[in-house]
């Protein structure tokens, strides 16, 4: 099984044994909430059907641990569900959702999709479902690139960063910009931000964003979106 650790940034092809044990599957179902019908259809909740969009069908699901919310990843969106069935946010998503965990402290939810990413999004209350930290290992068990949603990325040794850059919108009628990871690596390599990031520690992140001087100049004030 090949595992990444967040905490050291490193891909492993056989994942350490200590490590795994840490690791839990993702609950499905248990005595407060009961989904059914969820693969490849639309979920009954507890009884109910749930409202999904037209062509859109549910495609994996994970209770947390004090089984009073439920997360269901479909081909349009990730879902999210108090325990009575009600969605209470949802965020789009670039690809289908084929696995979907919650972690322990119910902060945190990971996704799997079908464009070969996994996608760390924020469950703390009041927020939306952020995406927060992406990660695009490479099919060779070797290479890997990671970013936040800020753009402060890592990568493996060897040219991970070649895995992915920014693609930047540059209005209606104008041809978009790629920019390669390189071009910026002095002022986006950032490593040791992606698990503060994950943690919430955002004094860090701004911090180093307040060090990146004329950050909005170098895009032309548009916003980056990181693309593979």
């Amino acid at each position: 099984m090949t595992v990444f650790d967040v905490t050291q940034l490193t891909l492993q092809a056989q994942g350490d044994e200590e490590l795994l044990k840490t690791l839990s599957p993702a609950i499905k179902g248990n005595n407060q909430i009961n989904i059914t019908n969820w693969l490849r259809d639309v979920p009954i909740f507890n009884g109910k059907t749930l409202d999904l969009d037209d062509y859109e069908k549910s495609l994996t699901l994970a209770i947390n641990a004090k089984s009073d919310h439920a997360l269901i990843g479909t081909n349009y969106y990730l879902r999210w569900y108090d325990a009575h069935g009600k969605e209470i946010r949802k965020v789009t998503v670039p690809s289908e959702v084929y696995g979907v965990n919650i972690a322990a402290n119910g902060k945190l939810a990971i996704a799997a999709l079908g464009d070969g990413t996994i996608r760390w999004y924020s469950l703390l209350p009041g927020e939306e479902l952020n995406e927060l930290v992406t990660l695009f290992p490479y099919n060779n068990s070797k290479d890997w690139i990671v970013w936040t949603k800020e753009g402060f990325f890592g990568n493996s040794d060897g040219g991970g960063y070649r895995l992915a850059g920014y693609h930047l919108n540059k209005g209606e009628n104008k041809r978009p910009e790629w920019i390669e990871f390189s071009q910026v690596y002095q002022t986006y390599y950032a490593p040791e931000l992606i698990l503060p990031k994950l943690l919430r520690q955002e004094d860090k992140i701004h911090n180093r964003l307040n060090t990146i001087e004329n950050a909005d100049d170098r895009f032309n004030k548009m916003p980056c979106l990181l693309s593979i």
